[in-house]
């Protein structure tokens, strides 16, 4: 279970293979991966989106449930949210970089997270 950041590759080179394009781009922002790396993210090199997985445990869930008391078990979901919230500035300055550097890159959203 996890939160995934992929891009709209789509909107990125038109005409062109947006999906190799954007992925040759990710594989060398390694100031951004190591970065992220820290903060729990996973680089999905085959497409060039990063993956912050979380863990959440089914017993700690039913006891929640059983005393109507989530706070303790939602911890990693909660930790999870907080790490998206702490690099949403990295994620824009790696958006800005595709705009720049990539053919065709537009103001279209590049991005999307979620799954």
């Amino acid at each position: 279970m996890g939160f995934r950041w992929e891009v709209n590759v789509s909107a990125i080179a038109a005409g062109r293979k947006p999906a190799a394009a954007w992925k040759r781009l990710a594989q060398t922002l390694h100031d951004a991966e190591a970065a992220l790396t820290r903060r729990g993210f996973e680089l999905e090199r085959e497409n060039g989106s990063w993956f912050l997985p979380f863990r959440l445990d089914a017993e700690a869930l039913v006891e929640a449930y059983l005393k109507d008391d989530f706070e303790t078990a939602l911890i990693p979901l909660r930790d999870a949210l907080h790490g998206l919230e702490d690099t949403v500035e990295l994620f824009t300055q790696i958006l800005d970089r595709a705009r720049v550097e990539l053919p065709g890159a537009s103001s279209t959203p590049l991005s999307t997270v979620g799954r």
